[in-house]
């Protein structure tokens, strides 16, 4: 199983944001007083407070990545080879996102025992996504999103607002300097199971940056997966 896919190369994509990052769904419903749609979801996906994202039955997009080596791969090179687990993540600025990464790599051999890779999609350039690797010292890479594609194609990017801009600069953090397009944007945390054809079969998509996918239940949805 190791063998489709080299060490710089298998991912877990995860997306988190840092207190006070808003998506401009989550300013939407603080200005009126409502709260995000909470959409009802086939067998195998979480409940999700937003309406973004792709969801289960859908077919995941090809988009262009890179390794933290620089090497750049389209995603459709790691997908339909068997079942994967990806996770798209805001950056290793972020605690939520270290957190999570960790978890998951004290069940990396369980997903692999499932004969399954985990896959790491970030905004972040090469570089930061290298150093997060070796901060944690993750035995999966991670693939940063060069040109945006992966977070436009699964629906996840948004612009973080000029106030929270201000108050990231106030903690040190300026995206522009961070991310691989040198811009303000980042993704809305999400978790997928995508089958061998390159179908979604698990879904876990929260504007709450504070909450992530379930590693048990994910497992749990890649070993339903025949």
């Amino acid at each position: 199983m190791r063998g489709w896919i080299s060490a710089s190369a298998s991912v877990l994509i995860s997306v988190a944001v840092l207190t006070g990052c808003k998506t401009q769904n989550e300013n939407a419903s603080l200005n009126t007083g409502t709260q995000p749609e909470k959409v009802s979801e086939p067998a195998n996906s979480a409940p999700s407070e937003t309406t973004r994202g792709l969801r289960v039955g859908d077919h995941v997009p090809d988009a262009l990545l890179s390794t933290v080596d620089g090497r750049e791969m389209q995603l459709s090179d790691i997908v339909g080879r068997a079942p994967l687990i990806l996770a798209f993540y805001r950056g290793g600025w972020c605690p939520y996102c270290q957190g999570e990464l960790t978890e998951w790599q004290g069940h990396l051999d369980e997903v692999r025992g499932l004969g399954s890779e985990l896959i790491a999609i970030t905004p972040e350039a090469p570089s930061k996504a290298q150093a997060t690797m070796n901060k944690h010292d993750l035995g999966f890479p991670i693939l940063s999103d060069v040109k945006g594609e992966a977070a436009a194609g699964f629906d996840l990017g948004f612009e973080v607002d000029q106030g929270t801009q201000k108050k990231y600069k106030g903690f040190g953090i300026n995206l522009p300097e961070i991310n691989a397009l040198h811009d303000w944007n980042l993704v809305i945390p999400a978790t997928y199971v995508v089958d061998a054809d390159g179908i979604i079969r698990y879904a876990y998509i929260n504007e709450d940056y504070t909450k992530r996918a379930d590693p048990d239940e994910v497992l749990d949805a890649l070993q339903s997966i025949e």
